[in-house]
């Protein structure tokens, strides 16, 4: 009876991680800090569009625009 305990809970944890990540990971944006405070947002797409990282996105047109840029 434990074992089939165990196995019910570890499917369970299993399937819950694997919808937590699913929704996670459909709306994330790259969010990039200026010098200034300021923020700004970029979706996927346009990350991808670019031909960078999100932590790429720091450096545009060879110069840095922002302080830090990452996934949220």
């Amino acid at each position: 009876m434990k074992l089939k305990s165990f196995k019910s809970l570890r499917n369970l944890l299993v399937l819950s991680s694997s919808l937590l990540a699913l929704l996670t990971a459909c709306h994330k944006n790259c969010v990039c800090q200026g010098y200034d405070g300021s923020s700004y947002t970029y979706s996927a797409d346009e990350v991808d569009a670019r031909g960078v990282t999100c932590t790429n996105m720091v450096f545009q047109a060879g110069q840095q625009f922002y302080a830090v840029c990452d996934w949220e």
